[in-house]
């Protein structure tokens, strides 16, 4: 078992998007159901099997244990949350607790329930949405998934609610970027937050669709000059960097691999616990598992034994203590579904897939 003050002096909270603080951030996978079957999910074939769903007495025994860790953010997700038959009691219980809850949604929710939940029971409502028109959204989410999901992005600004985007980008809309934005900005939202393709579970389907180094590049570059027109704030994934770039990423925060600090932990239904999203296809690879009120370590290979791991390319270089070398989860990856790894070639330096830079400055 892991004591509280194991990890009291270990990180410290950073100002941004990601802290580097021991279980700063919770992610619940309350549920494994979900009424879409999006292209690329990286939940994958766990939508298909008997539904599992934690029960309400699960969530309050997590969130009470990382209590003693001083945690303070709670991502509620799924599957579709808003599935969930006591959602409105844990969106409850999590505020109670003392966390700031956020709330991931696909936005196919009954309209009710905007009407049921409590604005300020929710420290934002991030809908995803991979397109700024109905064709190109279908073509990543299913047909007729737009209509509704803006519909319920409208009401929820109506509301009062802090309402975000989350596009995922691939091939497919990576050009439609800027008019996201505007969709965006339109619709009332405060944020639009970039993720880049990266394939997992039903995403490996499609691996013609990564963005890779060049691709993203191009596309981060676009994105970020449109951000600086937009009114609203903008969080992308840098994934590569000038020596320029990342020395101004440095004073943003950013301090290599996330999960090797054990900032945020994804915890799924059967009591698997992740550090890194990137490794949720390898289902022994789970760093501990919540069992019996707490957490226990995956005394077999796990994901720290990958985290770890300091790829060729990096083993010499002078620069390996600021940028904490090439992600070894993308790598190891990567190897397993027999693409290119990533490497650096010294012009740009590859960060961490997981991390966001703010674009321009406004309030986060």
């Amino acid at each position: 078992m892991i004591s509280g003050k194991d990890f009291s002096n270990w990180g410290g909270c950073m100002k941004g998007r990601i802290h580097y603080k021991p279980f700063g951030h919770i992610f619940l996978y309350i549920t494994d159901n979900c009424n879409l079957r999006c292209k690329y999910c990286y939940i994958g074939n766990r939508l298909n099997r008997p539904r599992k769903e934690m029960s309400l007495k699960d969530v309050y025994k997590i969130l009470n244990y990382f209590c003693r860790f001083d945690s303070k953010f709670v991502t509620i997700l799924g599957g579709e949350p808003t599935l969930h038959k006591n959602i409105y009691s844990i969106i409850s219980l999590a505020n109670d607790l003392g966390y700031h809850v956020y709330l991931d949604t696909n936005g196919t929710f009954h309209s009710q329930f905007l009407e049921k939940v409590k604005c300020d029971s929710l420290y934002y409502f991030s809908f995803s949405l991979d397109g700024s028109n109905e064709k190109l959204n279908s073509i990543l989410r299913g047909p007729g998934v737009f209509e509704i999901c803006v519909k319920n992005i409208k009401r929820a600004v109506e509301l009062g609610f802090d309402v975000r985007i989350t596009p995922t980008l691939t091939k497919i809309n990576a050009d439609d970027a800027s008019n996201i934005i505007s969709l965006a900005e339109n619709l009332g939202c405060k944020l639009v937050n970039f993720h880049n393709f990266i394939p997992r579970a039903y995403g490996n389907r499609h691996l013609d669709w990564i963005l890779h180094k060049d691709d993203w590049i191009n596309t981060f570059n676009k994105i970020k000059k449109s951000s600086e027109k937009s009114h609203i704030t903008i969080w992308c994934p840098p994934e590569y960097a000038t020596h320029e770039e990342f020395k101004r990423y440095l004073k943003e925060g950013y301090k290599g691999c996330i999960a090797r600090y054990l900032d945020r932990c994804s915890i799924f239904p059967d009591g698997r616990v992740y550090l890194c999203s990137l490794l949720f296809d390898f289902p022994s690879y789970n760093f501990f598992v919540f069992e019996n009120s707490k957490l226990k370590f995956n005394k077999g290979f796990n994901e720290m034994d990958v985290f770890f791991g300091i790829e060729n390319c990096c083993k010499d270089c002078e620069n390996l203590r600021n940028c904490g070398g090439v992600c070894p989860a993308r790598n190891f990856q990567y190897r397993k579904l027999k693409l290119h790894e990533v490497r650096c070639d010294k012009k740009y330096i590859p960060l961490c897939p997981l991390w966001k830079t703010t674009l321009n400055k406004k309030s986060d």
